[in-house]
């Protein structure tokens, strides 16, 4: 009996890890789907991924019957061993060995209070090793997030309204040299610009300003202070950073720009929205703030989106602005018309644009050319800087 349930517990320990992984990647083809379903429906290129999901649909069906299988094995084998258990050696202890009926009984009851024990605690065996995959997988995501877990060791105020400079920032990814012996300098309240082909280094670098990758070698200074001793938590929430992906949540203009904070007061949105260029289009929707953008925006066009996103990075009144190839995908007209809001907020806040648009170029009081790792100062002027309106 126990070897035969030990075949079983295996079986049921095989099928959950299969079960489990494959339904982890099933998740993973679902969502890769329906964030590509555009272009995969235009092309009528879903067949080949739809075979991919009926592959790993049967791998799990083939998984849980297994399970199922020895799951009943298990259950109803205990049973019926049990009483045929019973039975036979009932049968021989009174036939064969003469034993009487009153000691029978008693062993009979003894034996059948043992056998429940043993079944029940092979059931619970059971139920643990069917979670046991599951938790095993948990425990290894836990363990990788922990292992990648951001270090926040500075404890100094961040400097958002002096120079930020970098001086012979080496970076590599792995073995690949990304960065070499770059120098710097961004100047505050002014319109900063990295220019070059993609891949050259110019978001990277722009992650090294803000403190998601640390530099192999060479230092970055926020005013005197060394980026590495500045509170990394405080420096980021005077960030307002608008990314190229026009994708906004499935909820209303507000919550979209407020975040779900709740401080965030409608005037003080309205104020974002204004300085984005998109207060006359909100206003003219019927249900105005409280208006559904739809999934991922679907509703709006992406100058609209656009301009949400850039409201919602304004509406905490950061020090520094960070775009990051924000028009690549917007019309000329839409993209000079962004291009005129963000160089009437020349002086309000320290902004770095990435691009390789010229449209920003022509707007840029730092022009700097990233390429092959390297970077070059284009061209500098010293901005004319309208007076600073007091933040609350």
């Amino acid at each position: 009996m126990l070897a035969v349930f030990s075949v079983l517990l295996k079986t049921t320990k095989a099928a959950a890890r299969v079960q489990w992984a494959q339904t982890g990647k099933l998740t993973t083809l679902m969502l890769d789907m329906l964030n590509n379903i555009k272009p995969i429906k235009t092309m009528r290129r879903h067949d080949s991924l739809l075979a991919g999901l009926t592959r790993t649909l049967r791998k799990i069906r083939r998984a849980l019957v297994r399970r199922e299988l020895s799951d009943a094995g298990l259950n109803q084998g205990i049973d019926a061993a049990t009483v045929l258990l019973a039975a036979g050696l009932g049968y021989l202890a009174y036939s064969w060995w003469q034993t009487p009926i009153a000691e029978l009984a008693v062993a009979a009851v003894i034996f059948l209070r043992v056998l429940s024990a043993i079944g029940k605690a092979q059931k619970l065996l059971l139920k643990v090793l069917q979670l046991e995959s599951g938790y095993a997988r948990i425990v290894r995501l836990i363990d990788g997030v922990e292992a990648n877990r951001e270090a926040n060791a500075g404890r100094l105020p961040p400097d958002a309204d002096g120079v930020i400079s970098l001086r012979n920032i080496d970076f590599r990814h792995g073995d690949a040299p990304i960065l070499t012996k770059v120098s710097a300098s961004i100047p505050p309240g002014a319109i900063t610009t990295l220019s070059g082909p993609s891949g050259a280094g110019k978001t990277t670098l722009v992650d090294l300003i803000l403190g998601l990758y640390q530099p192999n070698s060479g230092e970055i200074r926020l005013g005197k202070t060394l980026l590495s001793e500045v509170d990394l938590w405080a420096w980021r929430r005077l960030i307002g950073y608008v990314p190229q992906e026009l994708n906004l949540l499935h909820a209303s203009i507000r919550e979209n720009i407020s975040l779900g904070d709740d401080t965030i007061s409608d005037e003080t949105i309205l104020d974002a929205l204004n300085q984005a260029g998109a207060r006359d289009f909100i206003a003219n929707l019927p249900a105005g703030l409280d208006t559904d953008v739809g999934e991922m925006g679907s509703r709006f066009s992406g100058g609209q989106r656009q301009r949400i996103s850039l409201a919602r990075a304004l509406v905490t009144r950061p020090k520094v602005l960070i775009l990051d190839e924000v028009t690549s995908a917007l019309d000329p007209s839409t993209e000079r018309e962004i291009v005129a809001n963000i160089a009437a907020l020349r002086g309000r806040y320290t902004i770095i644009v990435i691009t390789h648009r010229e449209a920003w170029t022509r707007i840029a009081d730092c022009l700097y050319r990233v390429a092959n790792g390297k970077v070059a100062l284009v061209s500098a002027r010293k901005p004319v800087l309208p007076k600073r309106r007091r933040r609350d």
